[in-house]
């Protein structure tokens, strides 16, 4: 029944906000959702009947808040020209890129971006170890009125350091972009190949609470 419940919550959305993209209204669904369940309790996993708290790739961003999603305060908005970019940075030829976006591209002439730094609202990366790793996310305000300061607020991922810069950032008229970097590193040494390990960051205002789930995996 996700699904359906979803597209409900996507038609409220857009009938507010009659201009915002797809990318948008996905924003503003994951980085209001909740962590916790209505008895403000961590969300379980009841796959294997444990009943343990469920992870991540069990949860996605959470459970969906319909009324914080019409006022979700900041968004990761992604355009057309930045998917190509992605696609280009994927490693597909300009022969598949063209067909996907139906015009011709040479990703020769395109500032190709890796996944990791596609504008999505989660953050998802791979660290080697003594390898530092700095991803770019893009943020937007959508609020009508009233200029806000956000703070970085960071769950670090178990056996990874996360710096967000800058980690403070204000937003004054609507439609007002700030780009900001998140640095990992590696810091215990004991975490094992292929071990995943999870966080969050959070922006925080006086107002508003725009949460990214942070996912990191060991090489």
């Amino acid at each position: 029944m996700a699904a359906p419940h979803l597209a409900g919550v996507v038609a409220l959305i857009k009938s507010i906000h009659k201009n915002w993209s797809p990318a948008a209204i996905k924003s503003a669904i994951m980085t209001t959702a909740d962590r916790l369940d209505l008895d403000s309790k961590p969300i379980t996993d009841d796959y294997d009947r444990t009943r343990e708290p469920a992870g991540l790739f069990a949860i996605g961003a959470g459970q969906v808040n319909p009324q914080a999603t019409i006022d979700p305060g900041l968004i990761y908005n992604i355009m057309t020209s930045n998917y190509i970019q992605y696609l280009c940075g994927l490693g597909y030829s300009d022969k598949n890129v063209s067909v996907i976006v139906d015009r011709q591209i040479k990703c020769a002439d395109i500032d190709n971006i890796s996944a990791e730094d596609l504008n999505y609202p989660s953050i998802t990366v791979t660290l080697d170890p003594n390898v530092t790793k700095t991803v770019t996310r893009q943020l937007t305000n959508v609020v009508i009125s009233g200029a806000e300061v956000y703070n970085a607020v960071v769950e670090e991922p178990k056996g990874a350091s996360v710096v967000v810069t800058p980690n403070k950032l204000g937003f004054g008229g609507l439609g007002m972009k700030k780009k900001f970097t998140v640095e990992f590193k590696i810091t215990d040494g004991s975490m094992s190949k292929d071990q995943e390990s999870e966080g969050q960051l959070l922006w925080r205002s006086p107002k508003h609470e725009v949460r990214s789930p942070v996912s990191v995996t060991f090489a």
